[in-house]
């Protein structure tokens, strides 16, 4: 009995140990994918922005209310480009983080989040679990991650409610926002990748996502995962 015991403890430990190998791999895949996310962003702005200035330099002689139309232009493409370059920071940020659980590493992104996007996130920590698996704590908090940005970027929202609890081996995550809301079925572009790669995440977990939202009164997305 001492014998089996003991590899049923070493087995524990191994797959604790692989579990913490596949968070952490996921973590270096995601941080890979956001700075090429990042570069390619940059370097599609800046280069709009140059044949933009060309343009109202070769225009501001001859044709001066052309040329303020593209300055215009530039002001625009240059506010788009600091507001990308402060999302991917902020995802980057929270990939990174070092929180030893969920509960600490939702409250610094908390803290990011009002810090980058003045974006006001709440967050009850006594509802969230003390302790998930590795791979599920890691998830989720992408998760929680994508659905601040895309509050952010896209819905001009003010404040983002974060709530997670576990009931019956079940992990159920709901993040609500007061922004401007869309019509599901017509999402398209960047703010539906960000949703599919939230589904991709859940699906990954054995869980489901569901997304409710209207044209002004805001959206909600809620999350079931498996423990």
């Amino acid at each position: 009995m001492l014998g089996l015991a003991a590899q049923l403890a070493a087995v524990a430990l191994r797959n604790a140990e692989v579990n913490a190998l596949s968070a952490e791999l996921a973590v270096k895949e995601e941080r890979t994918r956001l700075a090429e996310q990042l570069h390619d962003s940059i370097s599609q702005f800046v280069s709009a922005i140059q044949l933009m200035a060309d343009t109202a330099r070769d225009r501001l002689s001859l044709e001066p209310g052309q040329a303020a139309h593209w300055l215009a232009r530039i002001q625009y493409a240059a506010r788009q480009t600091m507001a990308e370059v402060r999302a991917n920071l902020f995802e980057l940020e929270v990939t990174a983080t070092r929180s030893c659980n969920l509960r600490q590493a939702l409250l610094e992104s908390a803290e990011l989040a009002r810090e980058y996007f003045n974006l006001a996130v709440e967050i009850s920590p006594n509802t969230i679990p003390e302790k998930l698996r590795i791979p599920i704590e890691a998830e989720l908090l992408l998760i929680c991650r994508e659905a601040i940005v895309n509050a952010a970027r896209h819905a001009d929202a003010h404040q983002v409610t974060v709530s997670l609890s576990e009931t019956n081996g079940l992990v159920r995550l709901q993040i609500q926002d007061d922004g401007r809301g869309f019509e599901v079925s017509t999402l398209s572009g960047q703010g539906m990748r960000g949703l599919k790669l939230m589904r991709q995440r859940i699906e990954r977990m054995g869980g489901e996502l569901s997304i409710h939202s209207h044209p002004g009164r805001g959206t909600t997305i809620e999350a079931i995962v498996p423990c």
